[in-house]
């Protein structure tokens, strides 16, 4: 009976160290897991920061792109509506329609310097014409004479003329214009100027990226 009681103790007291040792051995596992959680939590924080640091990068870059190109588009206009030579019009020949329409229809006697006049690559018909003008101050004059013949008369005209605005901003834009045309209707003092919109003083803008109405601090 005592060899039985012993044998009993023995096989527990060897139960209850290999349950301690199994005890401690899950111990030191769940410290390291917890360590290489702390670990990957810092690691995720870090990456974090830093994606967030390049996309602001980007950001800056890519305005600083959109800035570039809309300045070297500054001198240009672009006219719609002028027919097409049947045969492949060449520069000269666009030029030449663009200076008869500045002189005899927006009245403009001096005479304009165009650096360069062509058809646009596009599918519609007639193509556009776009002109690069050698001095912004003439662009200017030719377009405010356009705007000033449009609000002036019943101007029944094929040809418009618009300013070479990049792509960021003719969607933009296009995303106002329903705010515009919904100010005009209820007879709000409106104006749509490069990519703001003004409505009684307040202006707004499109957020792109977030697909809605912006309005700015003044």
């Amino acid at each position: 009976m005592t060899g039985k009681f012993v044998q009993l103790n023995t096989c527990m007291e060897s139960l209850r160290n290999s349950m301690t040792q199994q005890f401690h051995e899950s111990s030191v596992k769940i410290q390291d897991i917890s360590h290489d959680v702390r670990e990957l939590r810092e690691e995720n924080e870090r990456l974090r920061k830093e994606n967030e640091d390049l996309c602001k990068r980007l950001k800056r870059v890519d305005e600083k792109a959109e800035y570039m190109e809309a300045q070297s588009r500054r001198d240009n206009l672009v006219f719609f509506g002028f027919t097409e030579n049947e045969s492949r019009e060449t520069w000269e020949e666009s030029e030449e329609k663009v200076k008869d329409y500045i002189r005899e229809e927006l009245k403009i006697e001096e005479e304009i310097d165009i650096e360069r006049a062509h058809r646009l690559k596009t599918k519609s018909s007639p193509r556009p014409i776009i002109v690069k003008f050698s001095r912004f101050k003439q662009r200017d004059k030719v377009l405010m004479a356009a705007r000033q013949k449009k609000r002036n008369t019943n101007d029944d005209s094929r040809v418009g003329i618009s300013e070479n605005y990049t792509d960021r901003v003719r969607a933009i834009r296009k995303k106002l214009k329903p705010y515009l045309d919904d100010a005009k209707k209820r007879d709000k003092k409106c104006t749509l100027s490069y990519d703001k919109l003004i409505i009684d003083g307040e202006v707004y803008t499109y957020d792109l990226e977030n697909e809605q109405l912006s309005k700015l601090n003044r």
